[in-house]
């Protein structure tokens, strides 16, 4: 399979309390698997190989969060920004930094 072909759908409805994942990834089977997710369903190609997977969990075991909105610097928040940078590049070695903060 193509990575264009391994997809993963969530259906999500107002109605039921537990979430499905249709997937084809062996990575989000793996995932889930560790989860807990309950298998549903497994679908086979003909030579035996595992095609896709179906999983069921609760709603609460899948979160979407939200994307935090990109900062966004004034000019002087940048000059102190840069400033910051260029003290901790010019030190020497790992060490100064961490004898500074303590470590």
């Amino acid at each position: 399979m193509t990575k264009m072909e391994k997809e993963t759908i969530i259906n999500w409805n107002e109605k039921e309390e537990m979430v499905s994942v249709y997937t084809t990834s062996p990575a989000v089977w793996r995932r889930c698997q560790k989860l807990g997710f309950r298998e549903v369903n497994v679908e086979k190609f003909e030579n035996g190989r595992i095609a896709s997977k179906k999983f069921e969990c609760p709603k609460r075991c899948i979160l979407i969060r939200k994307v935090p909105a990109k900062r966004k610097l004034s000019e002087e928040g940048r000059v102190r920004a840069r400033a910051r940078l260029e003290n901790v590049r010019s030190r020497s070695s790992i060490g100064e930094i961490n004898e500074e903060k303590g470590g």
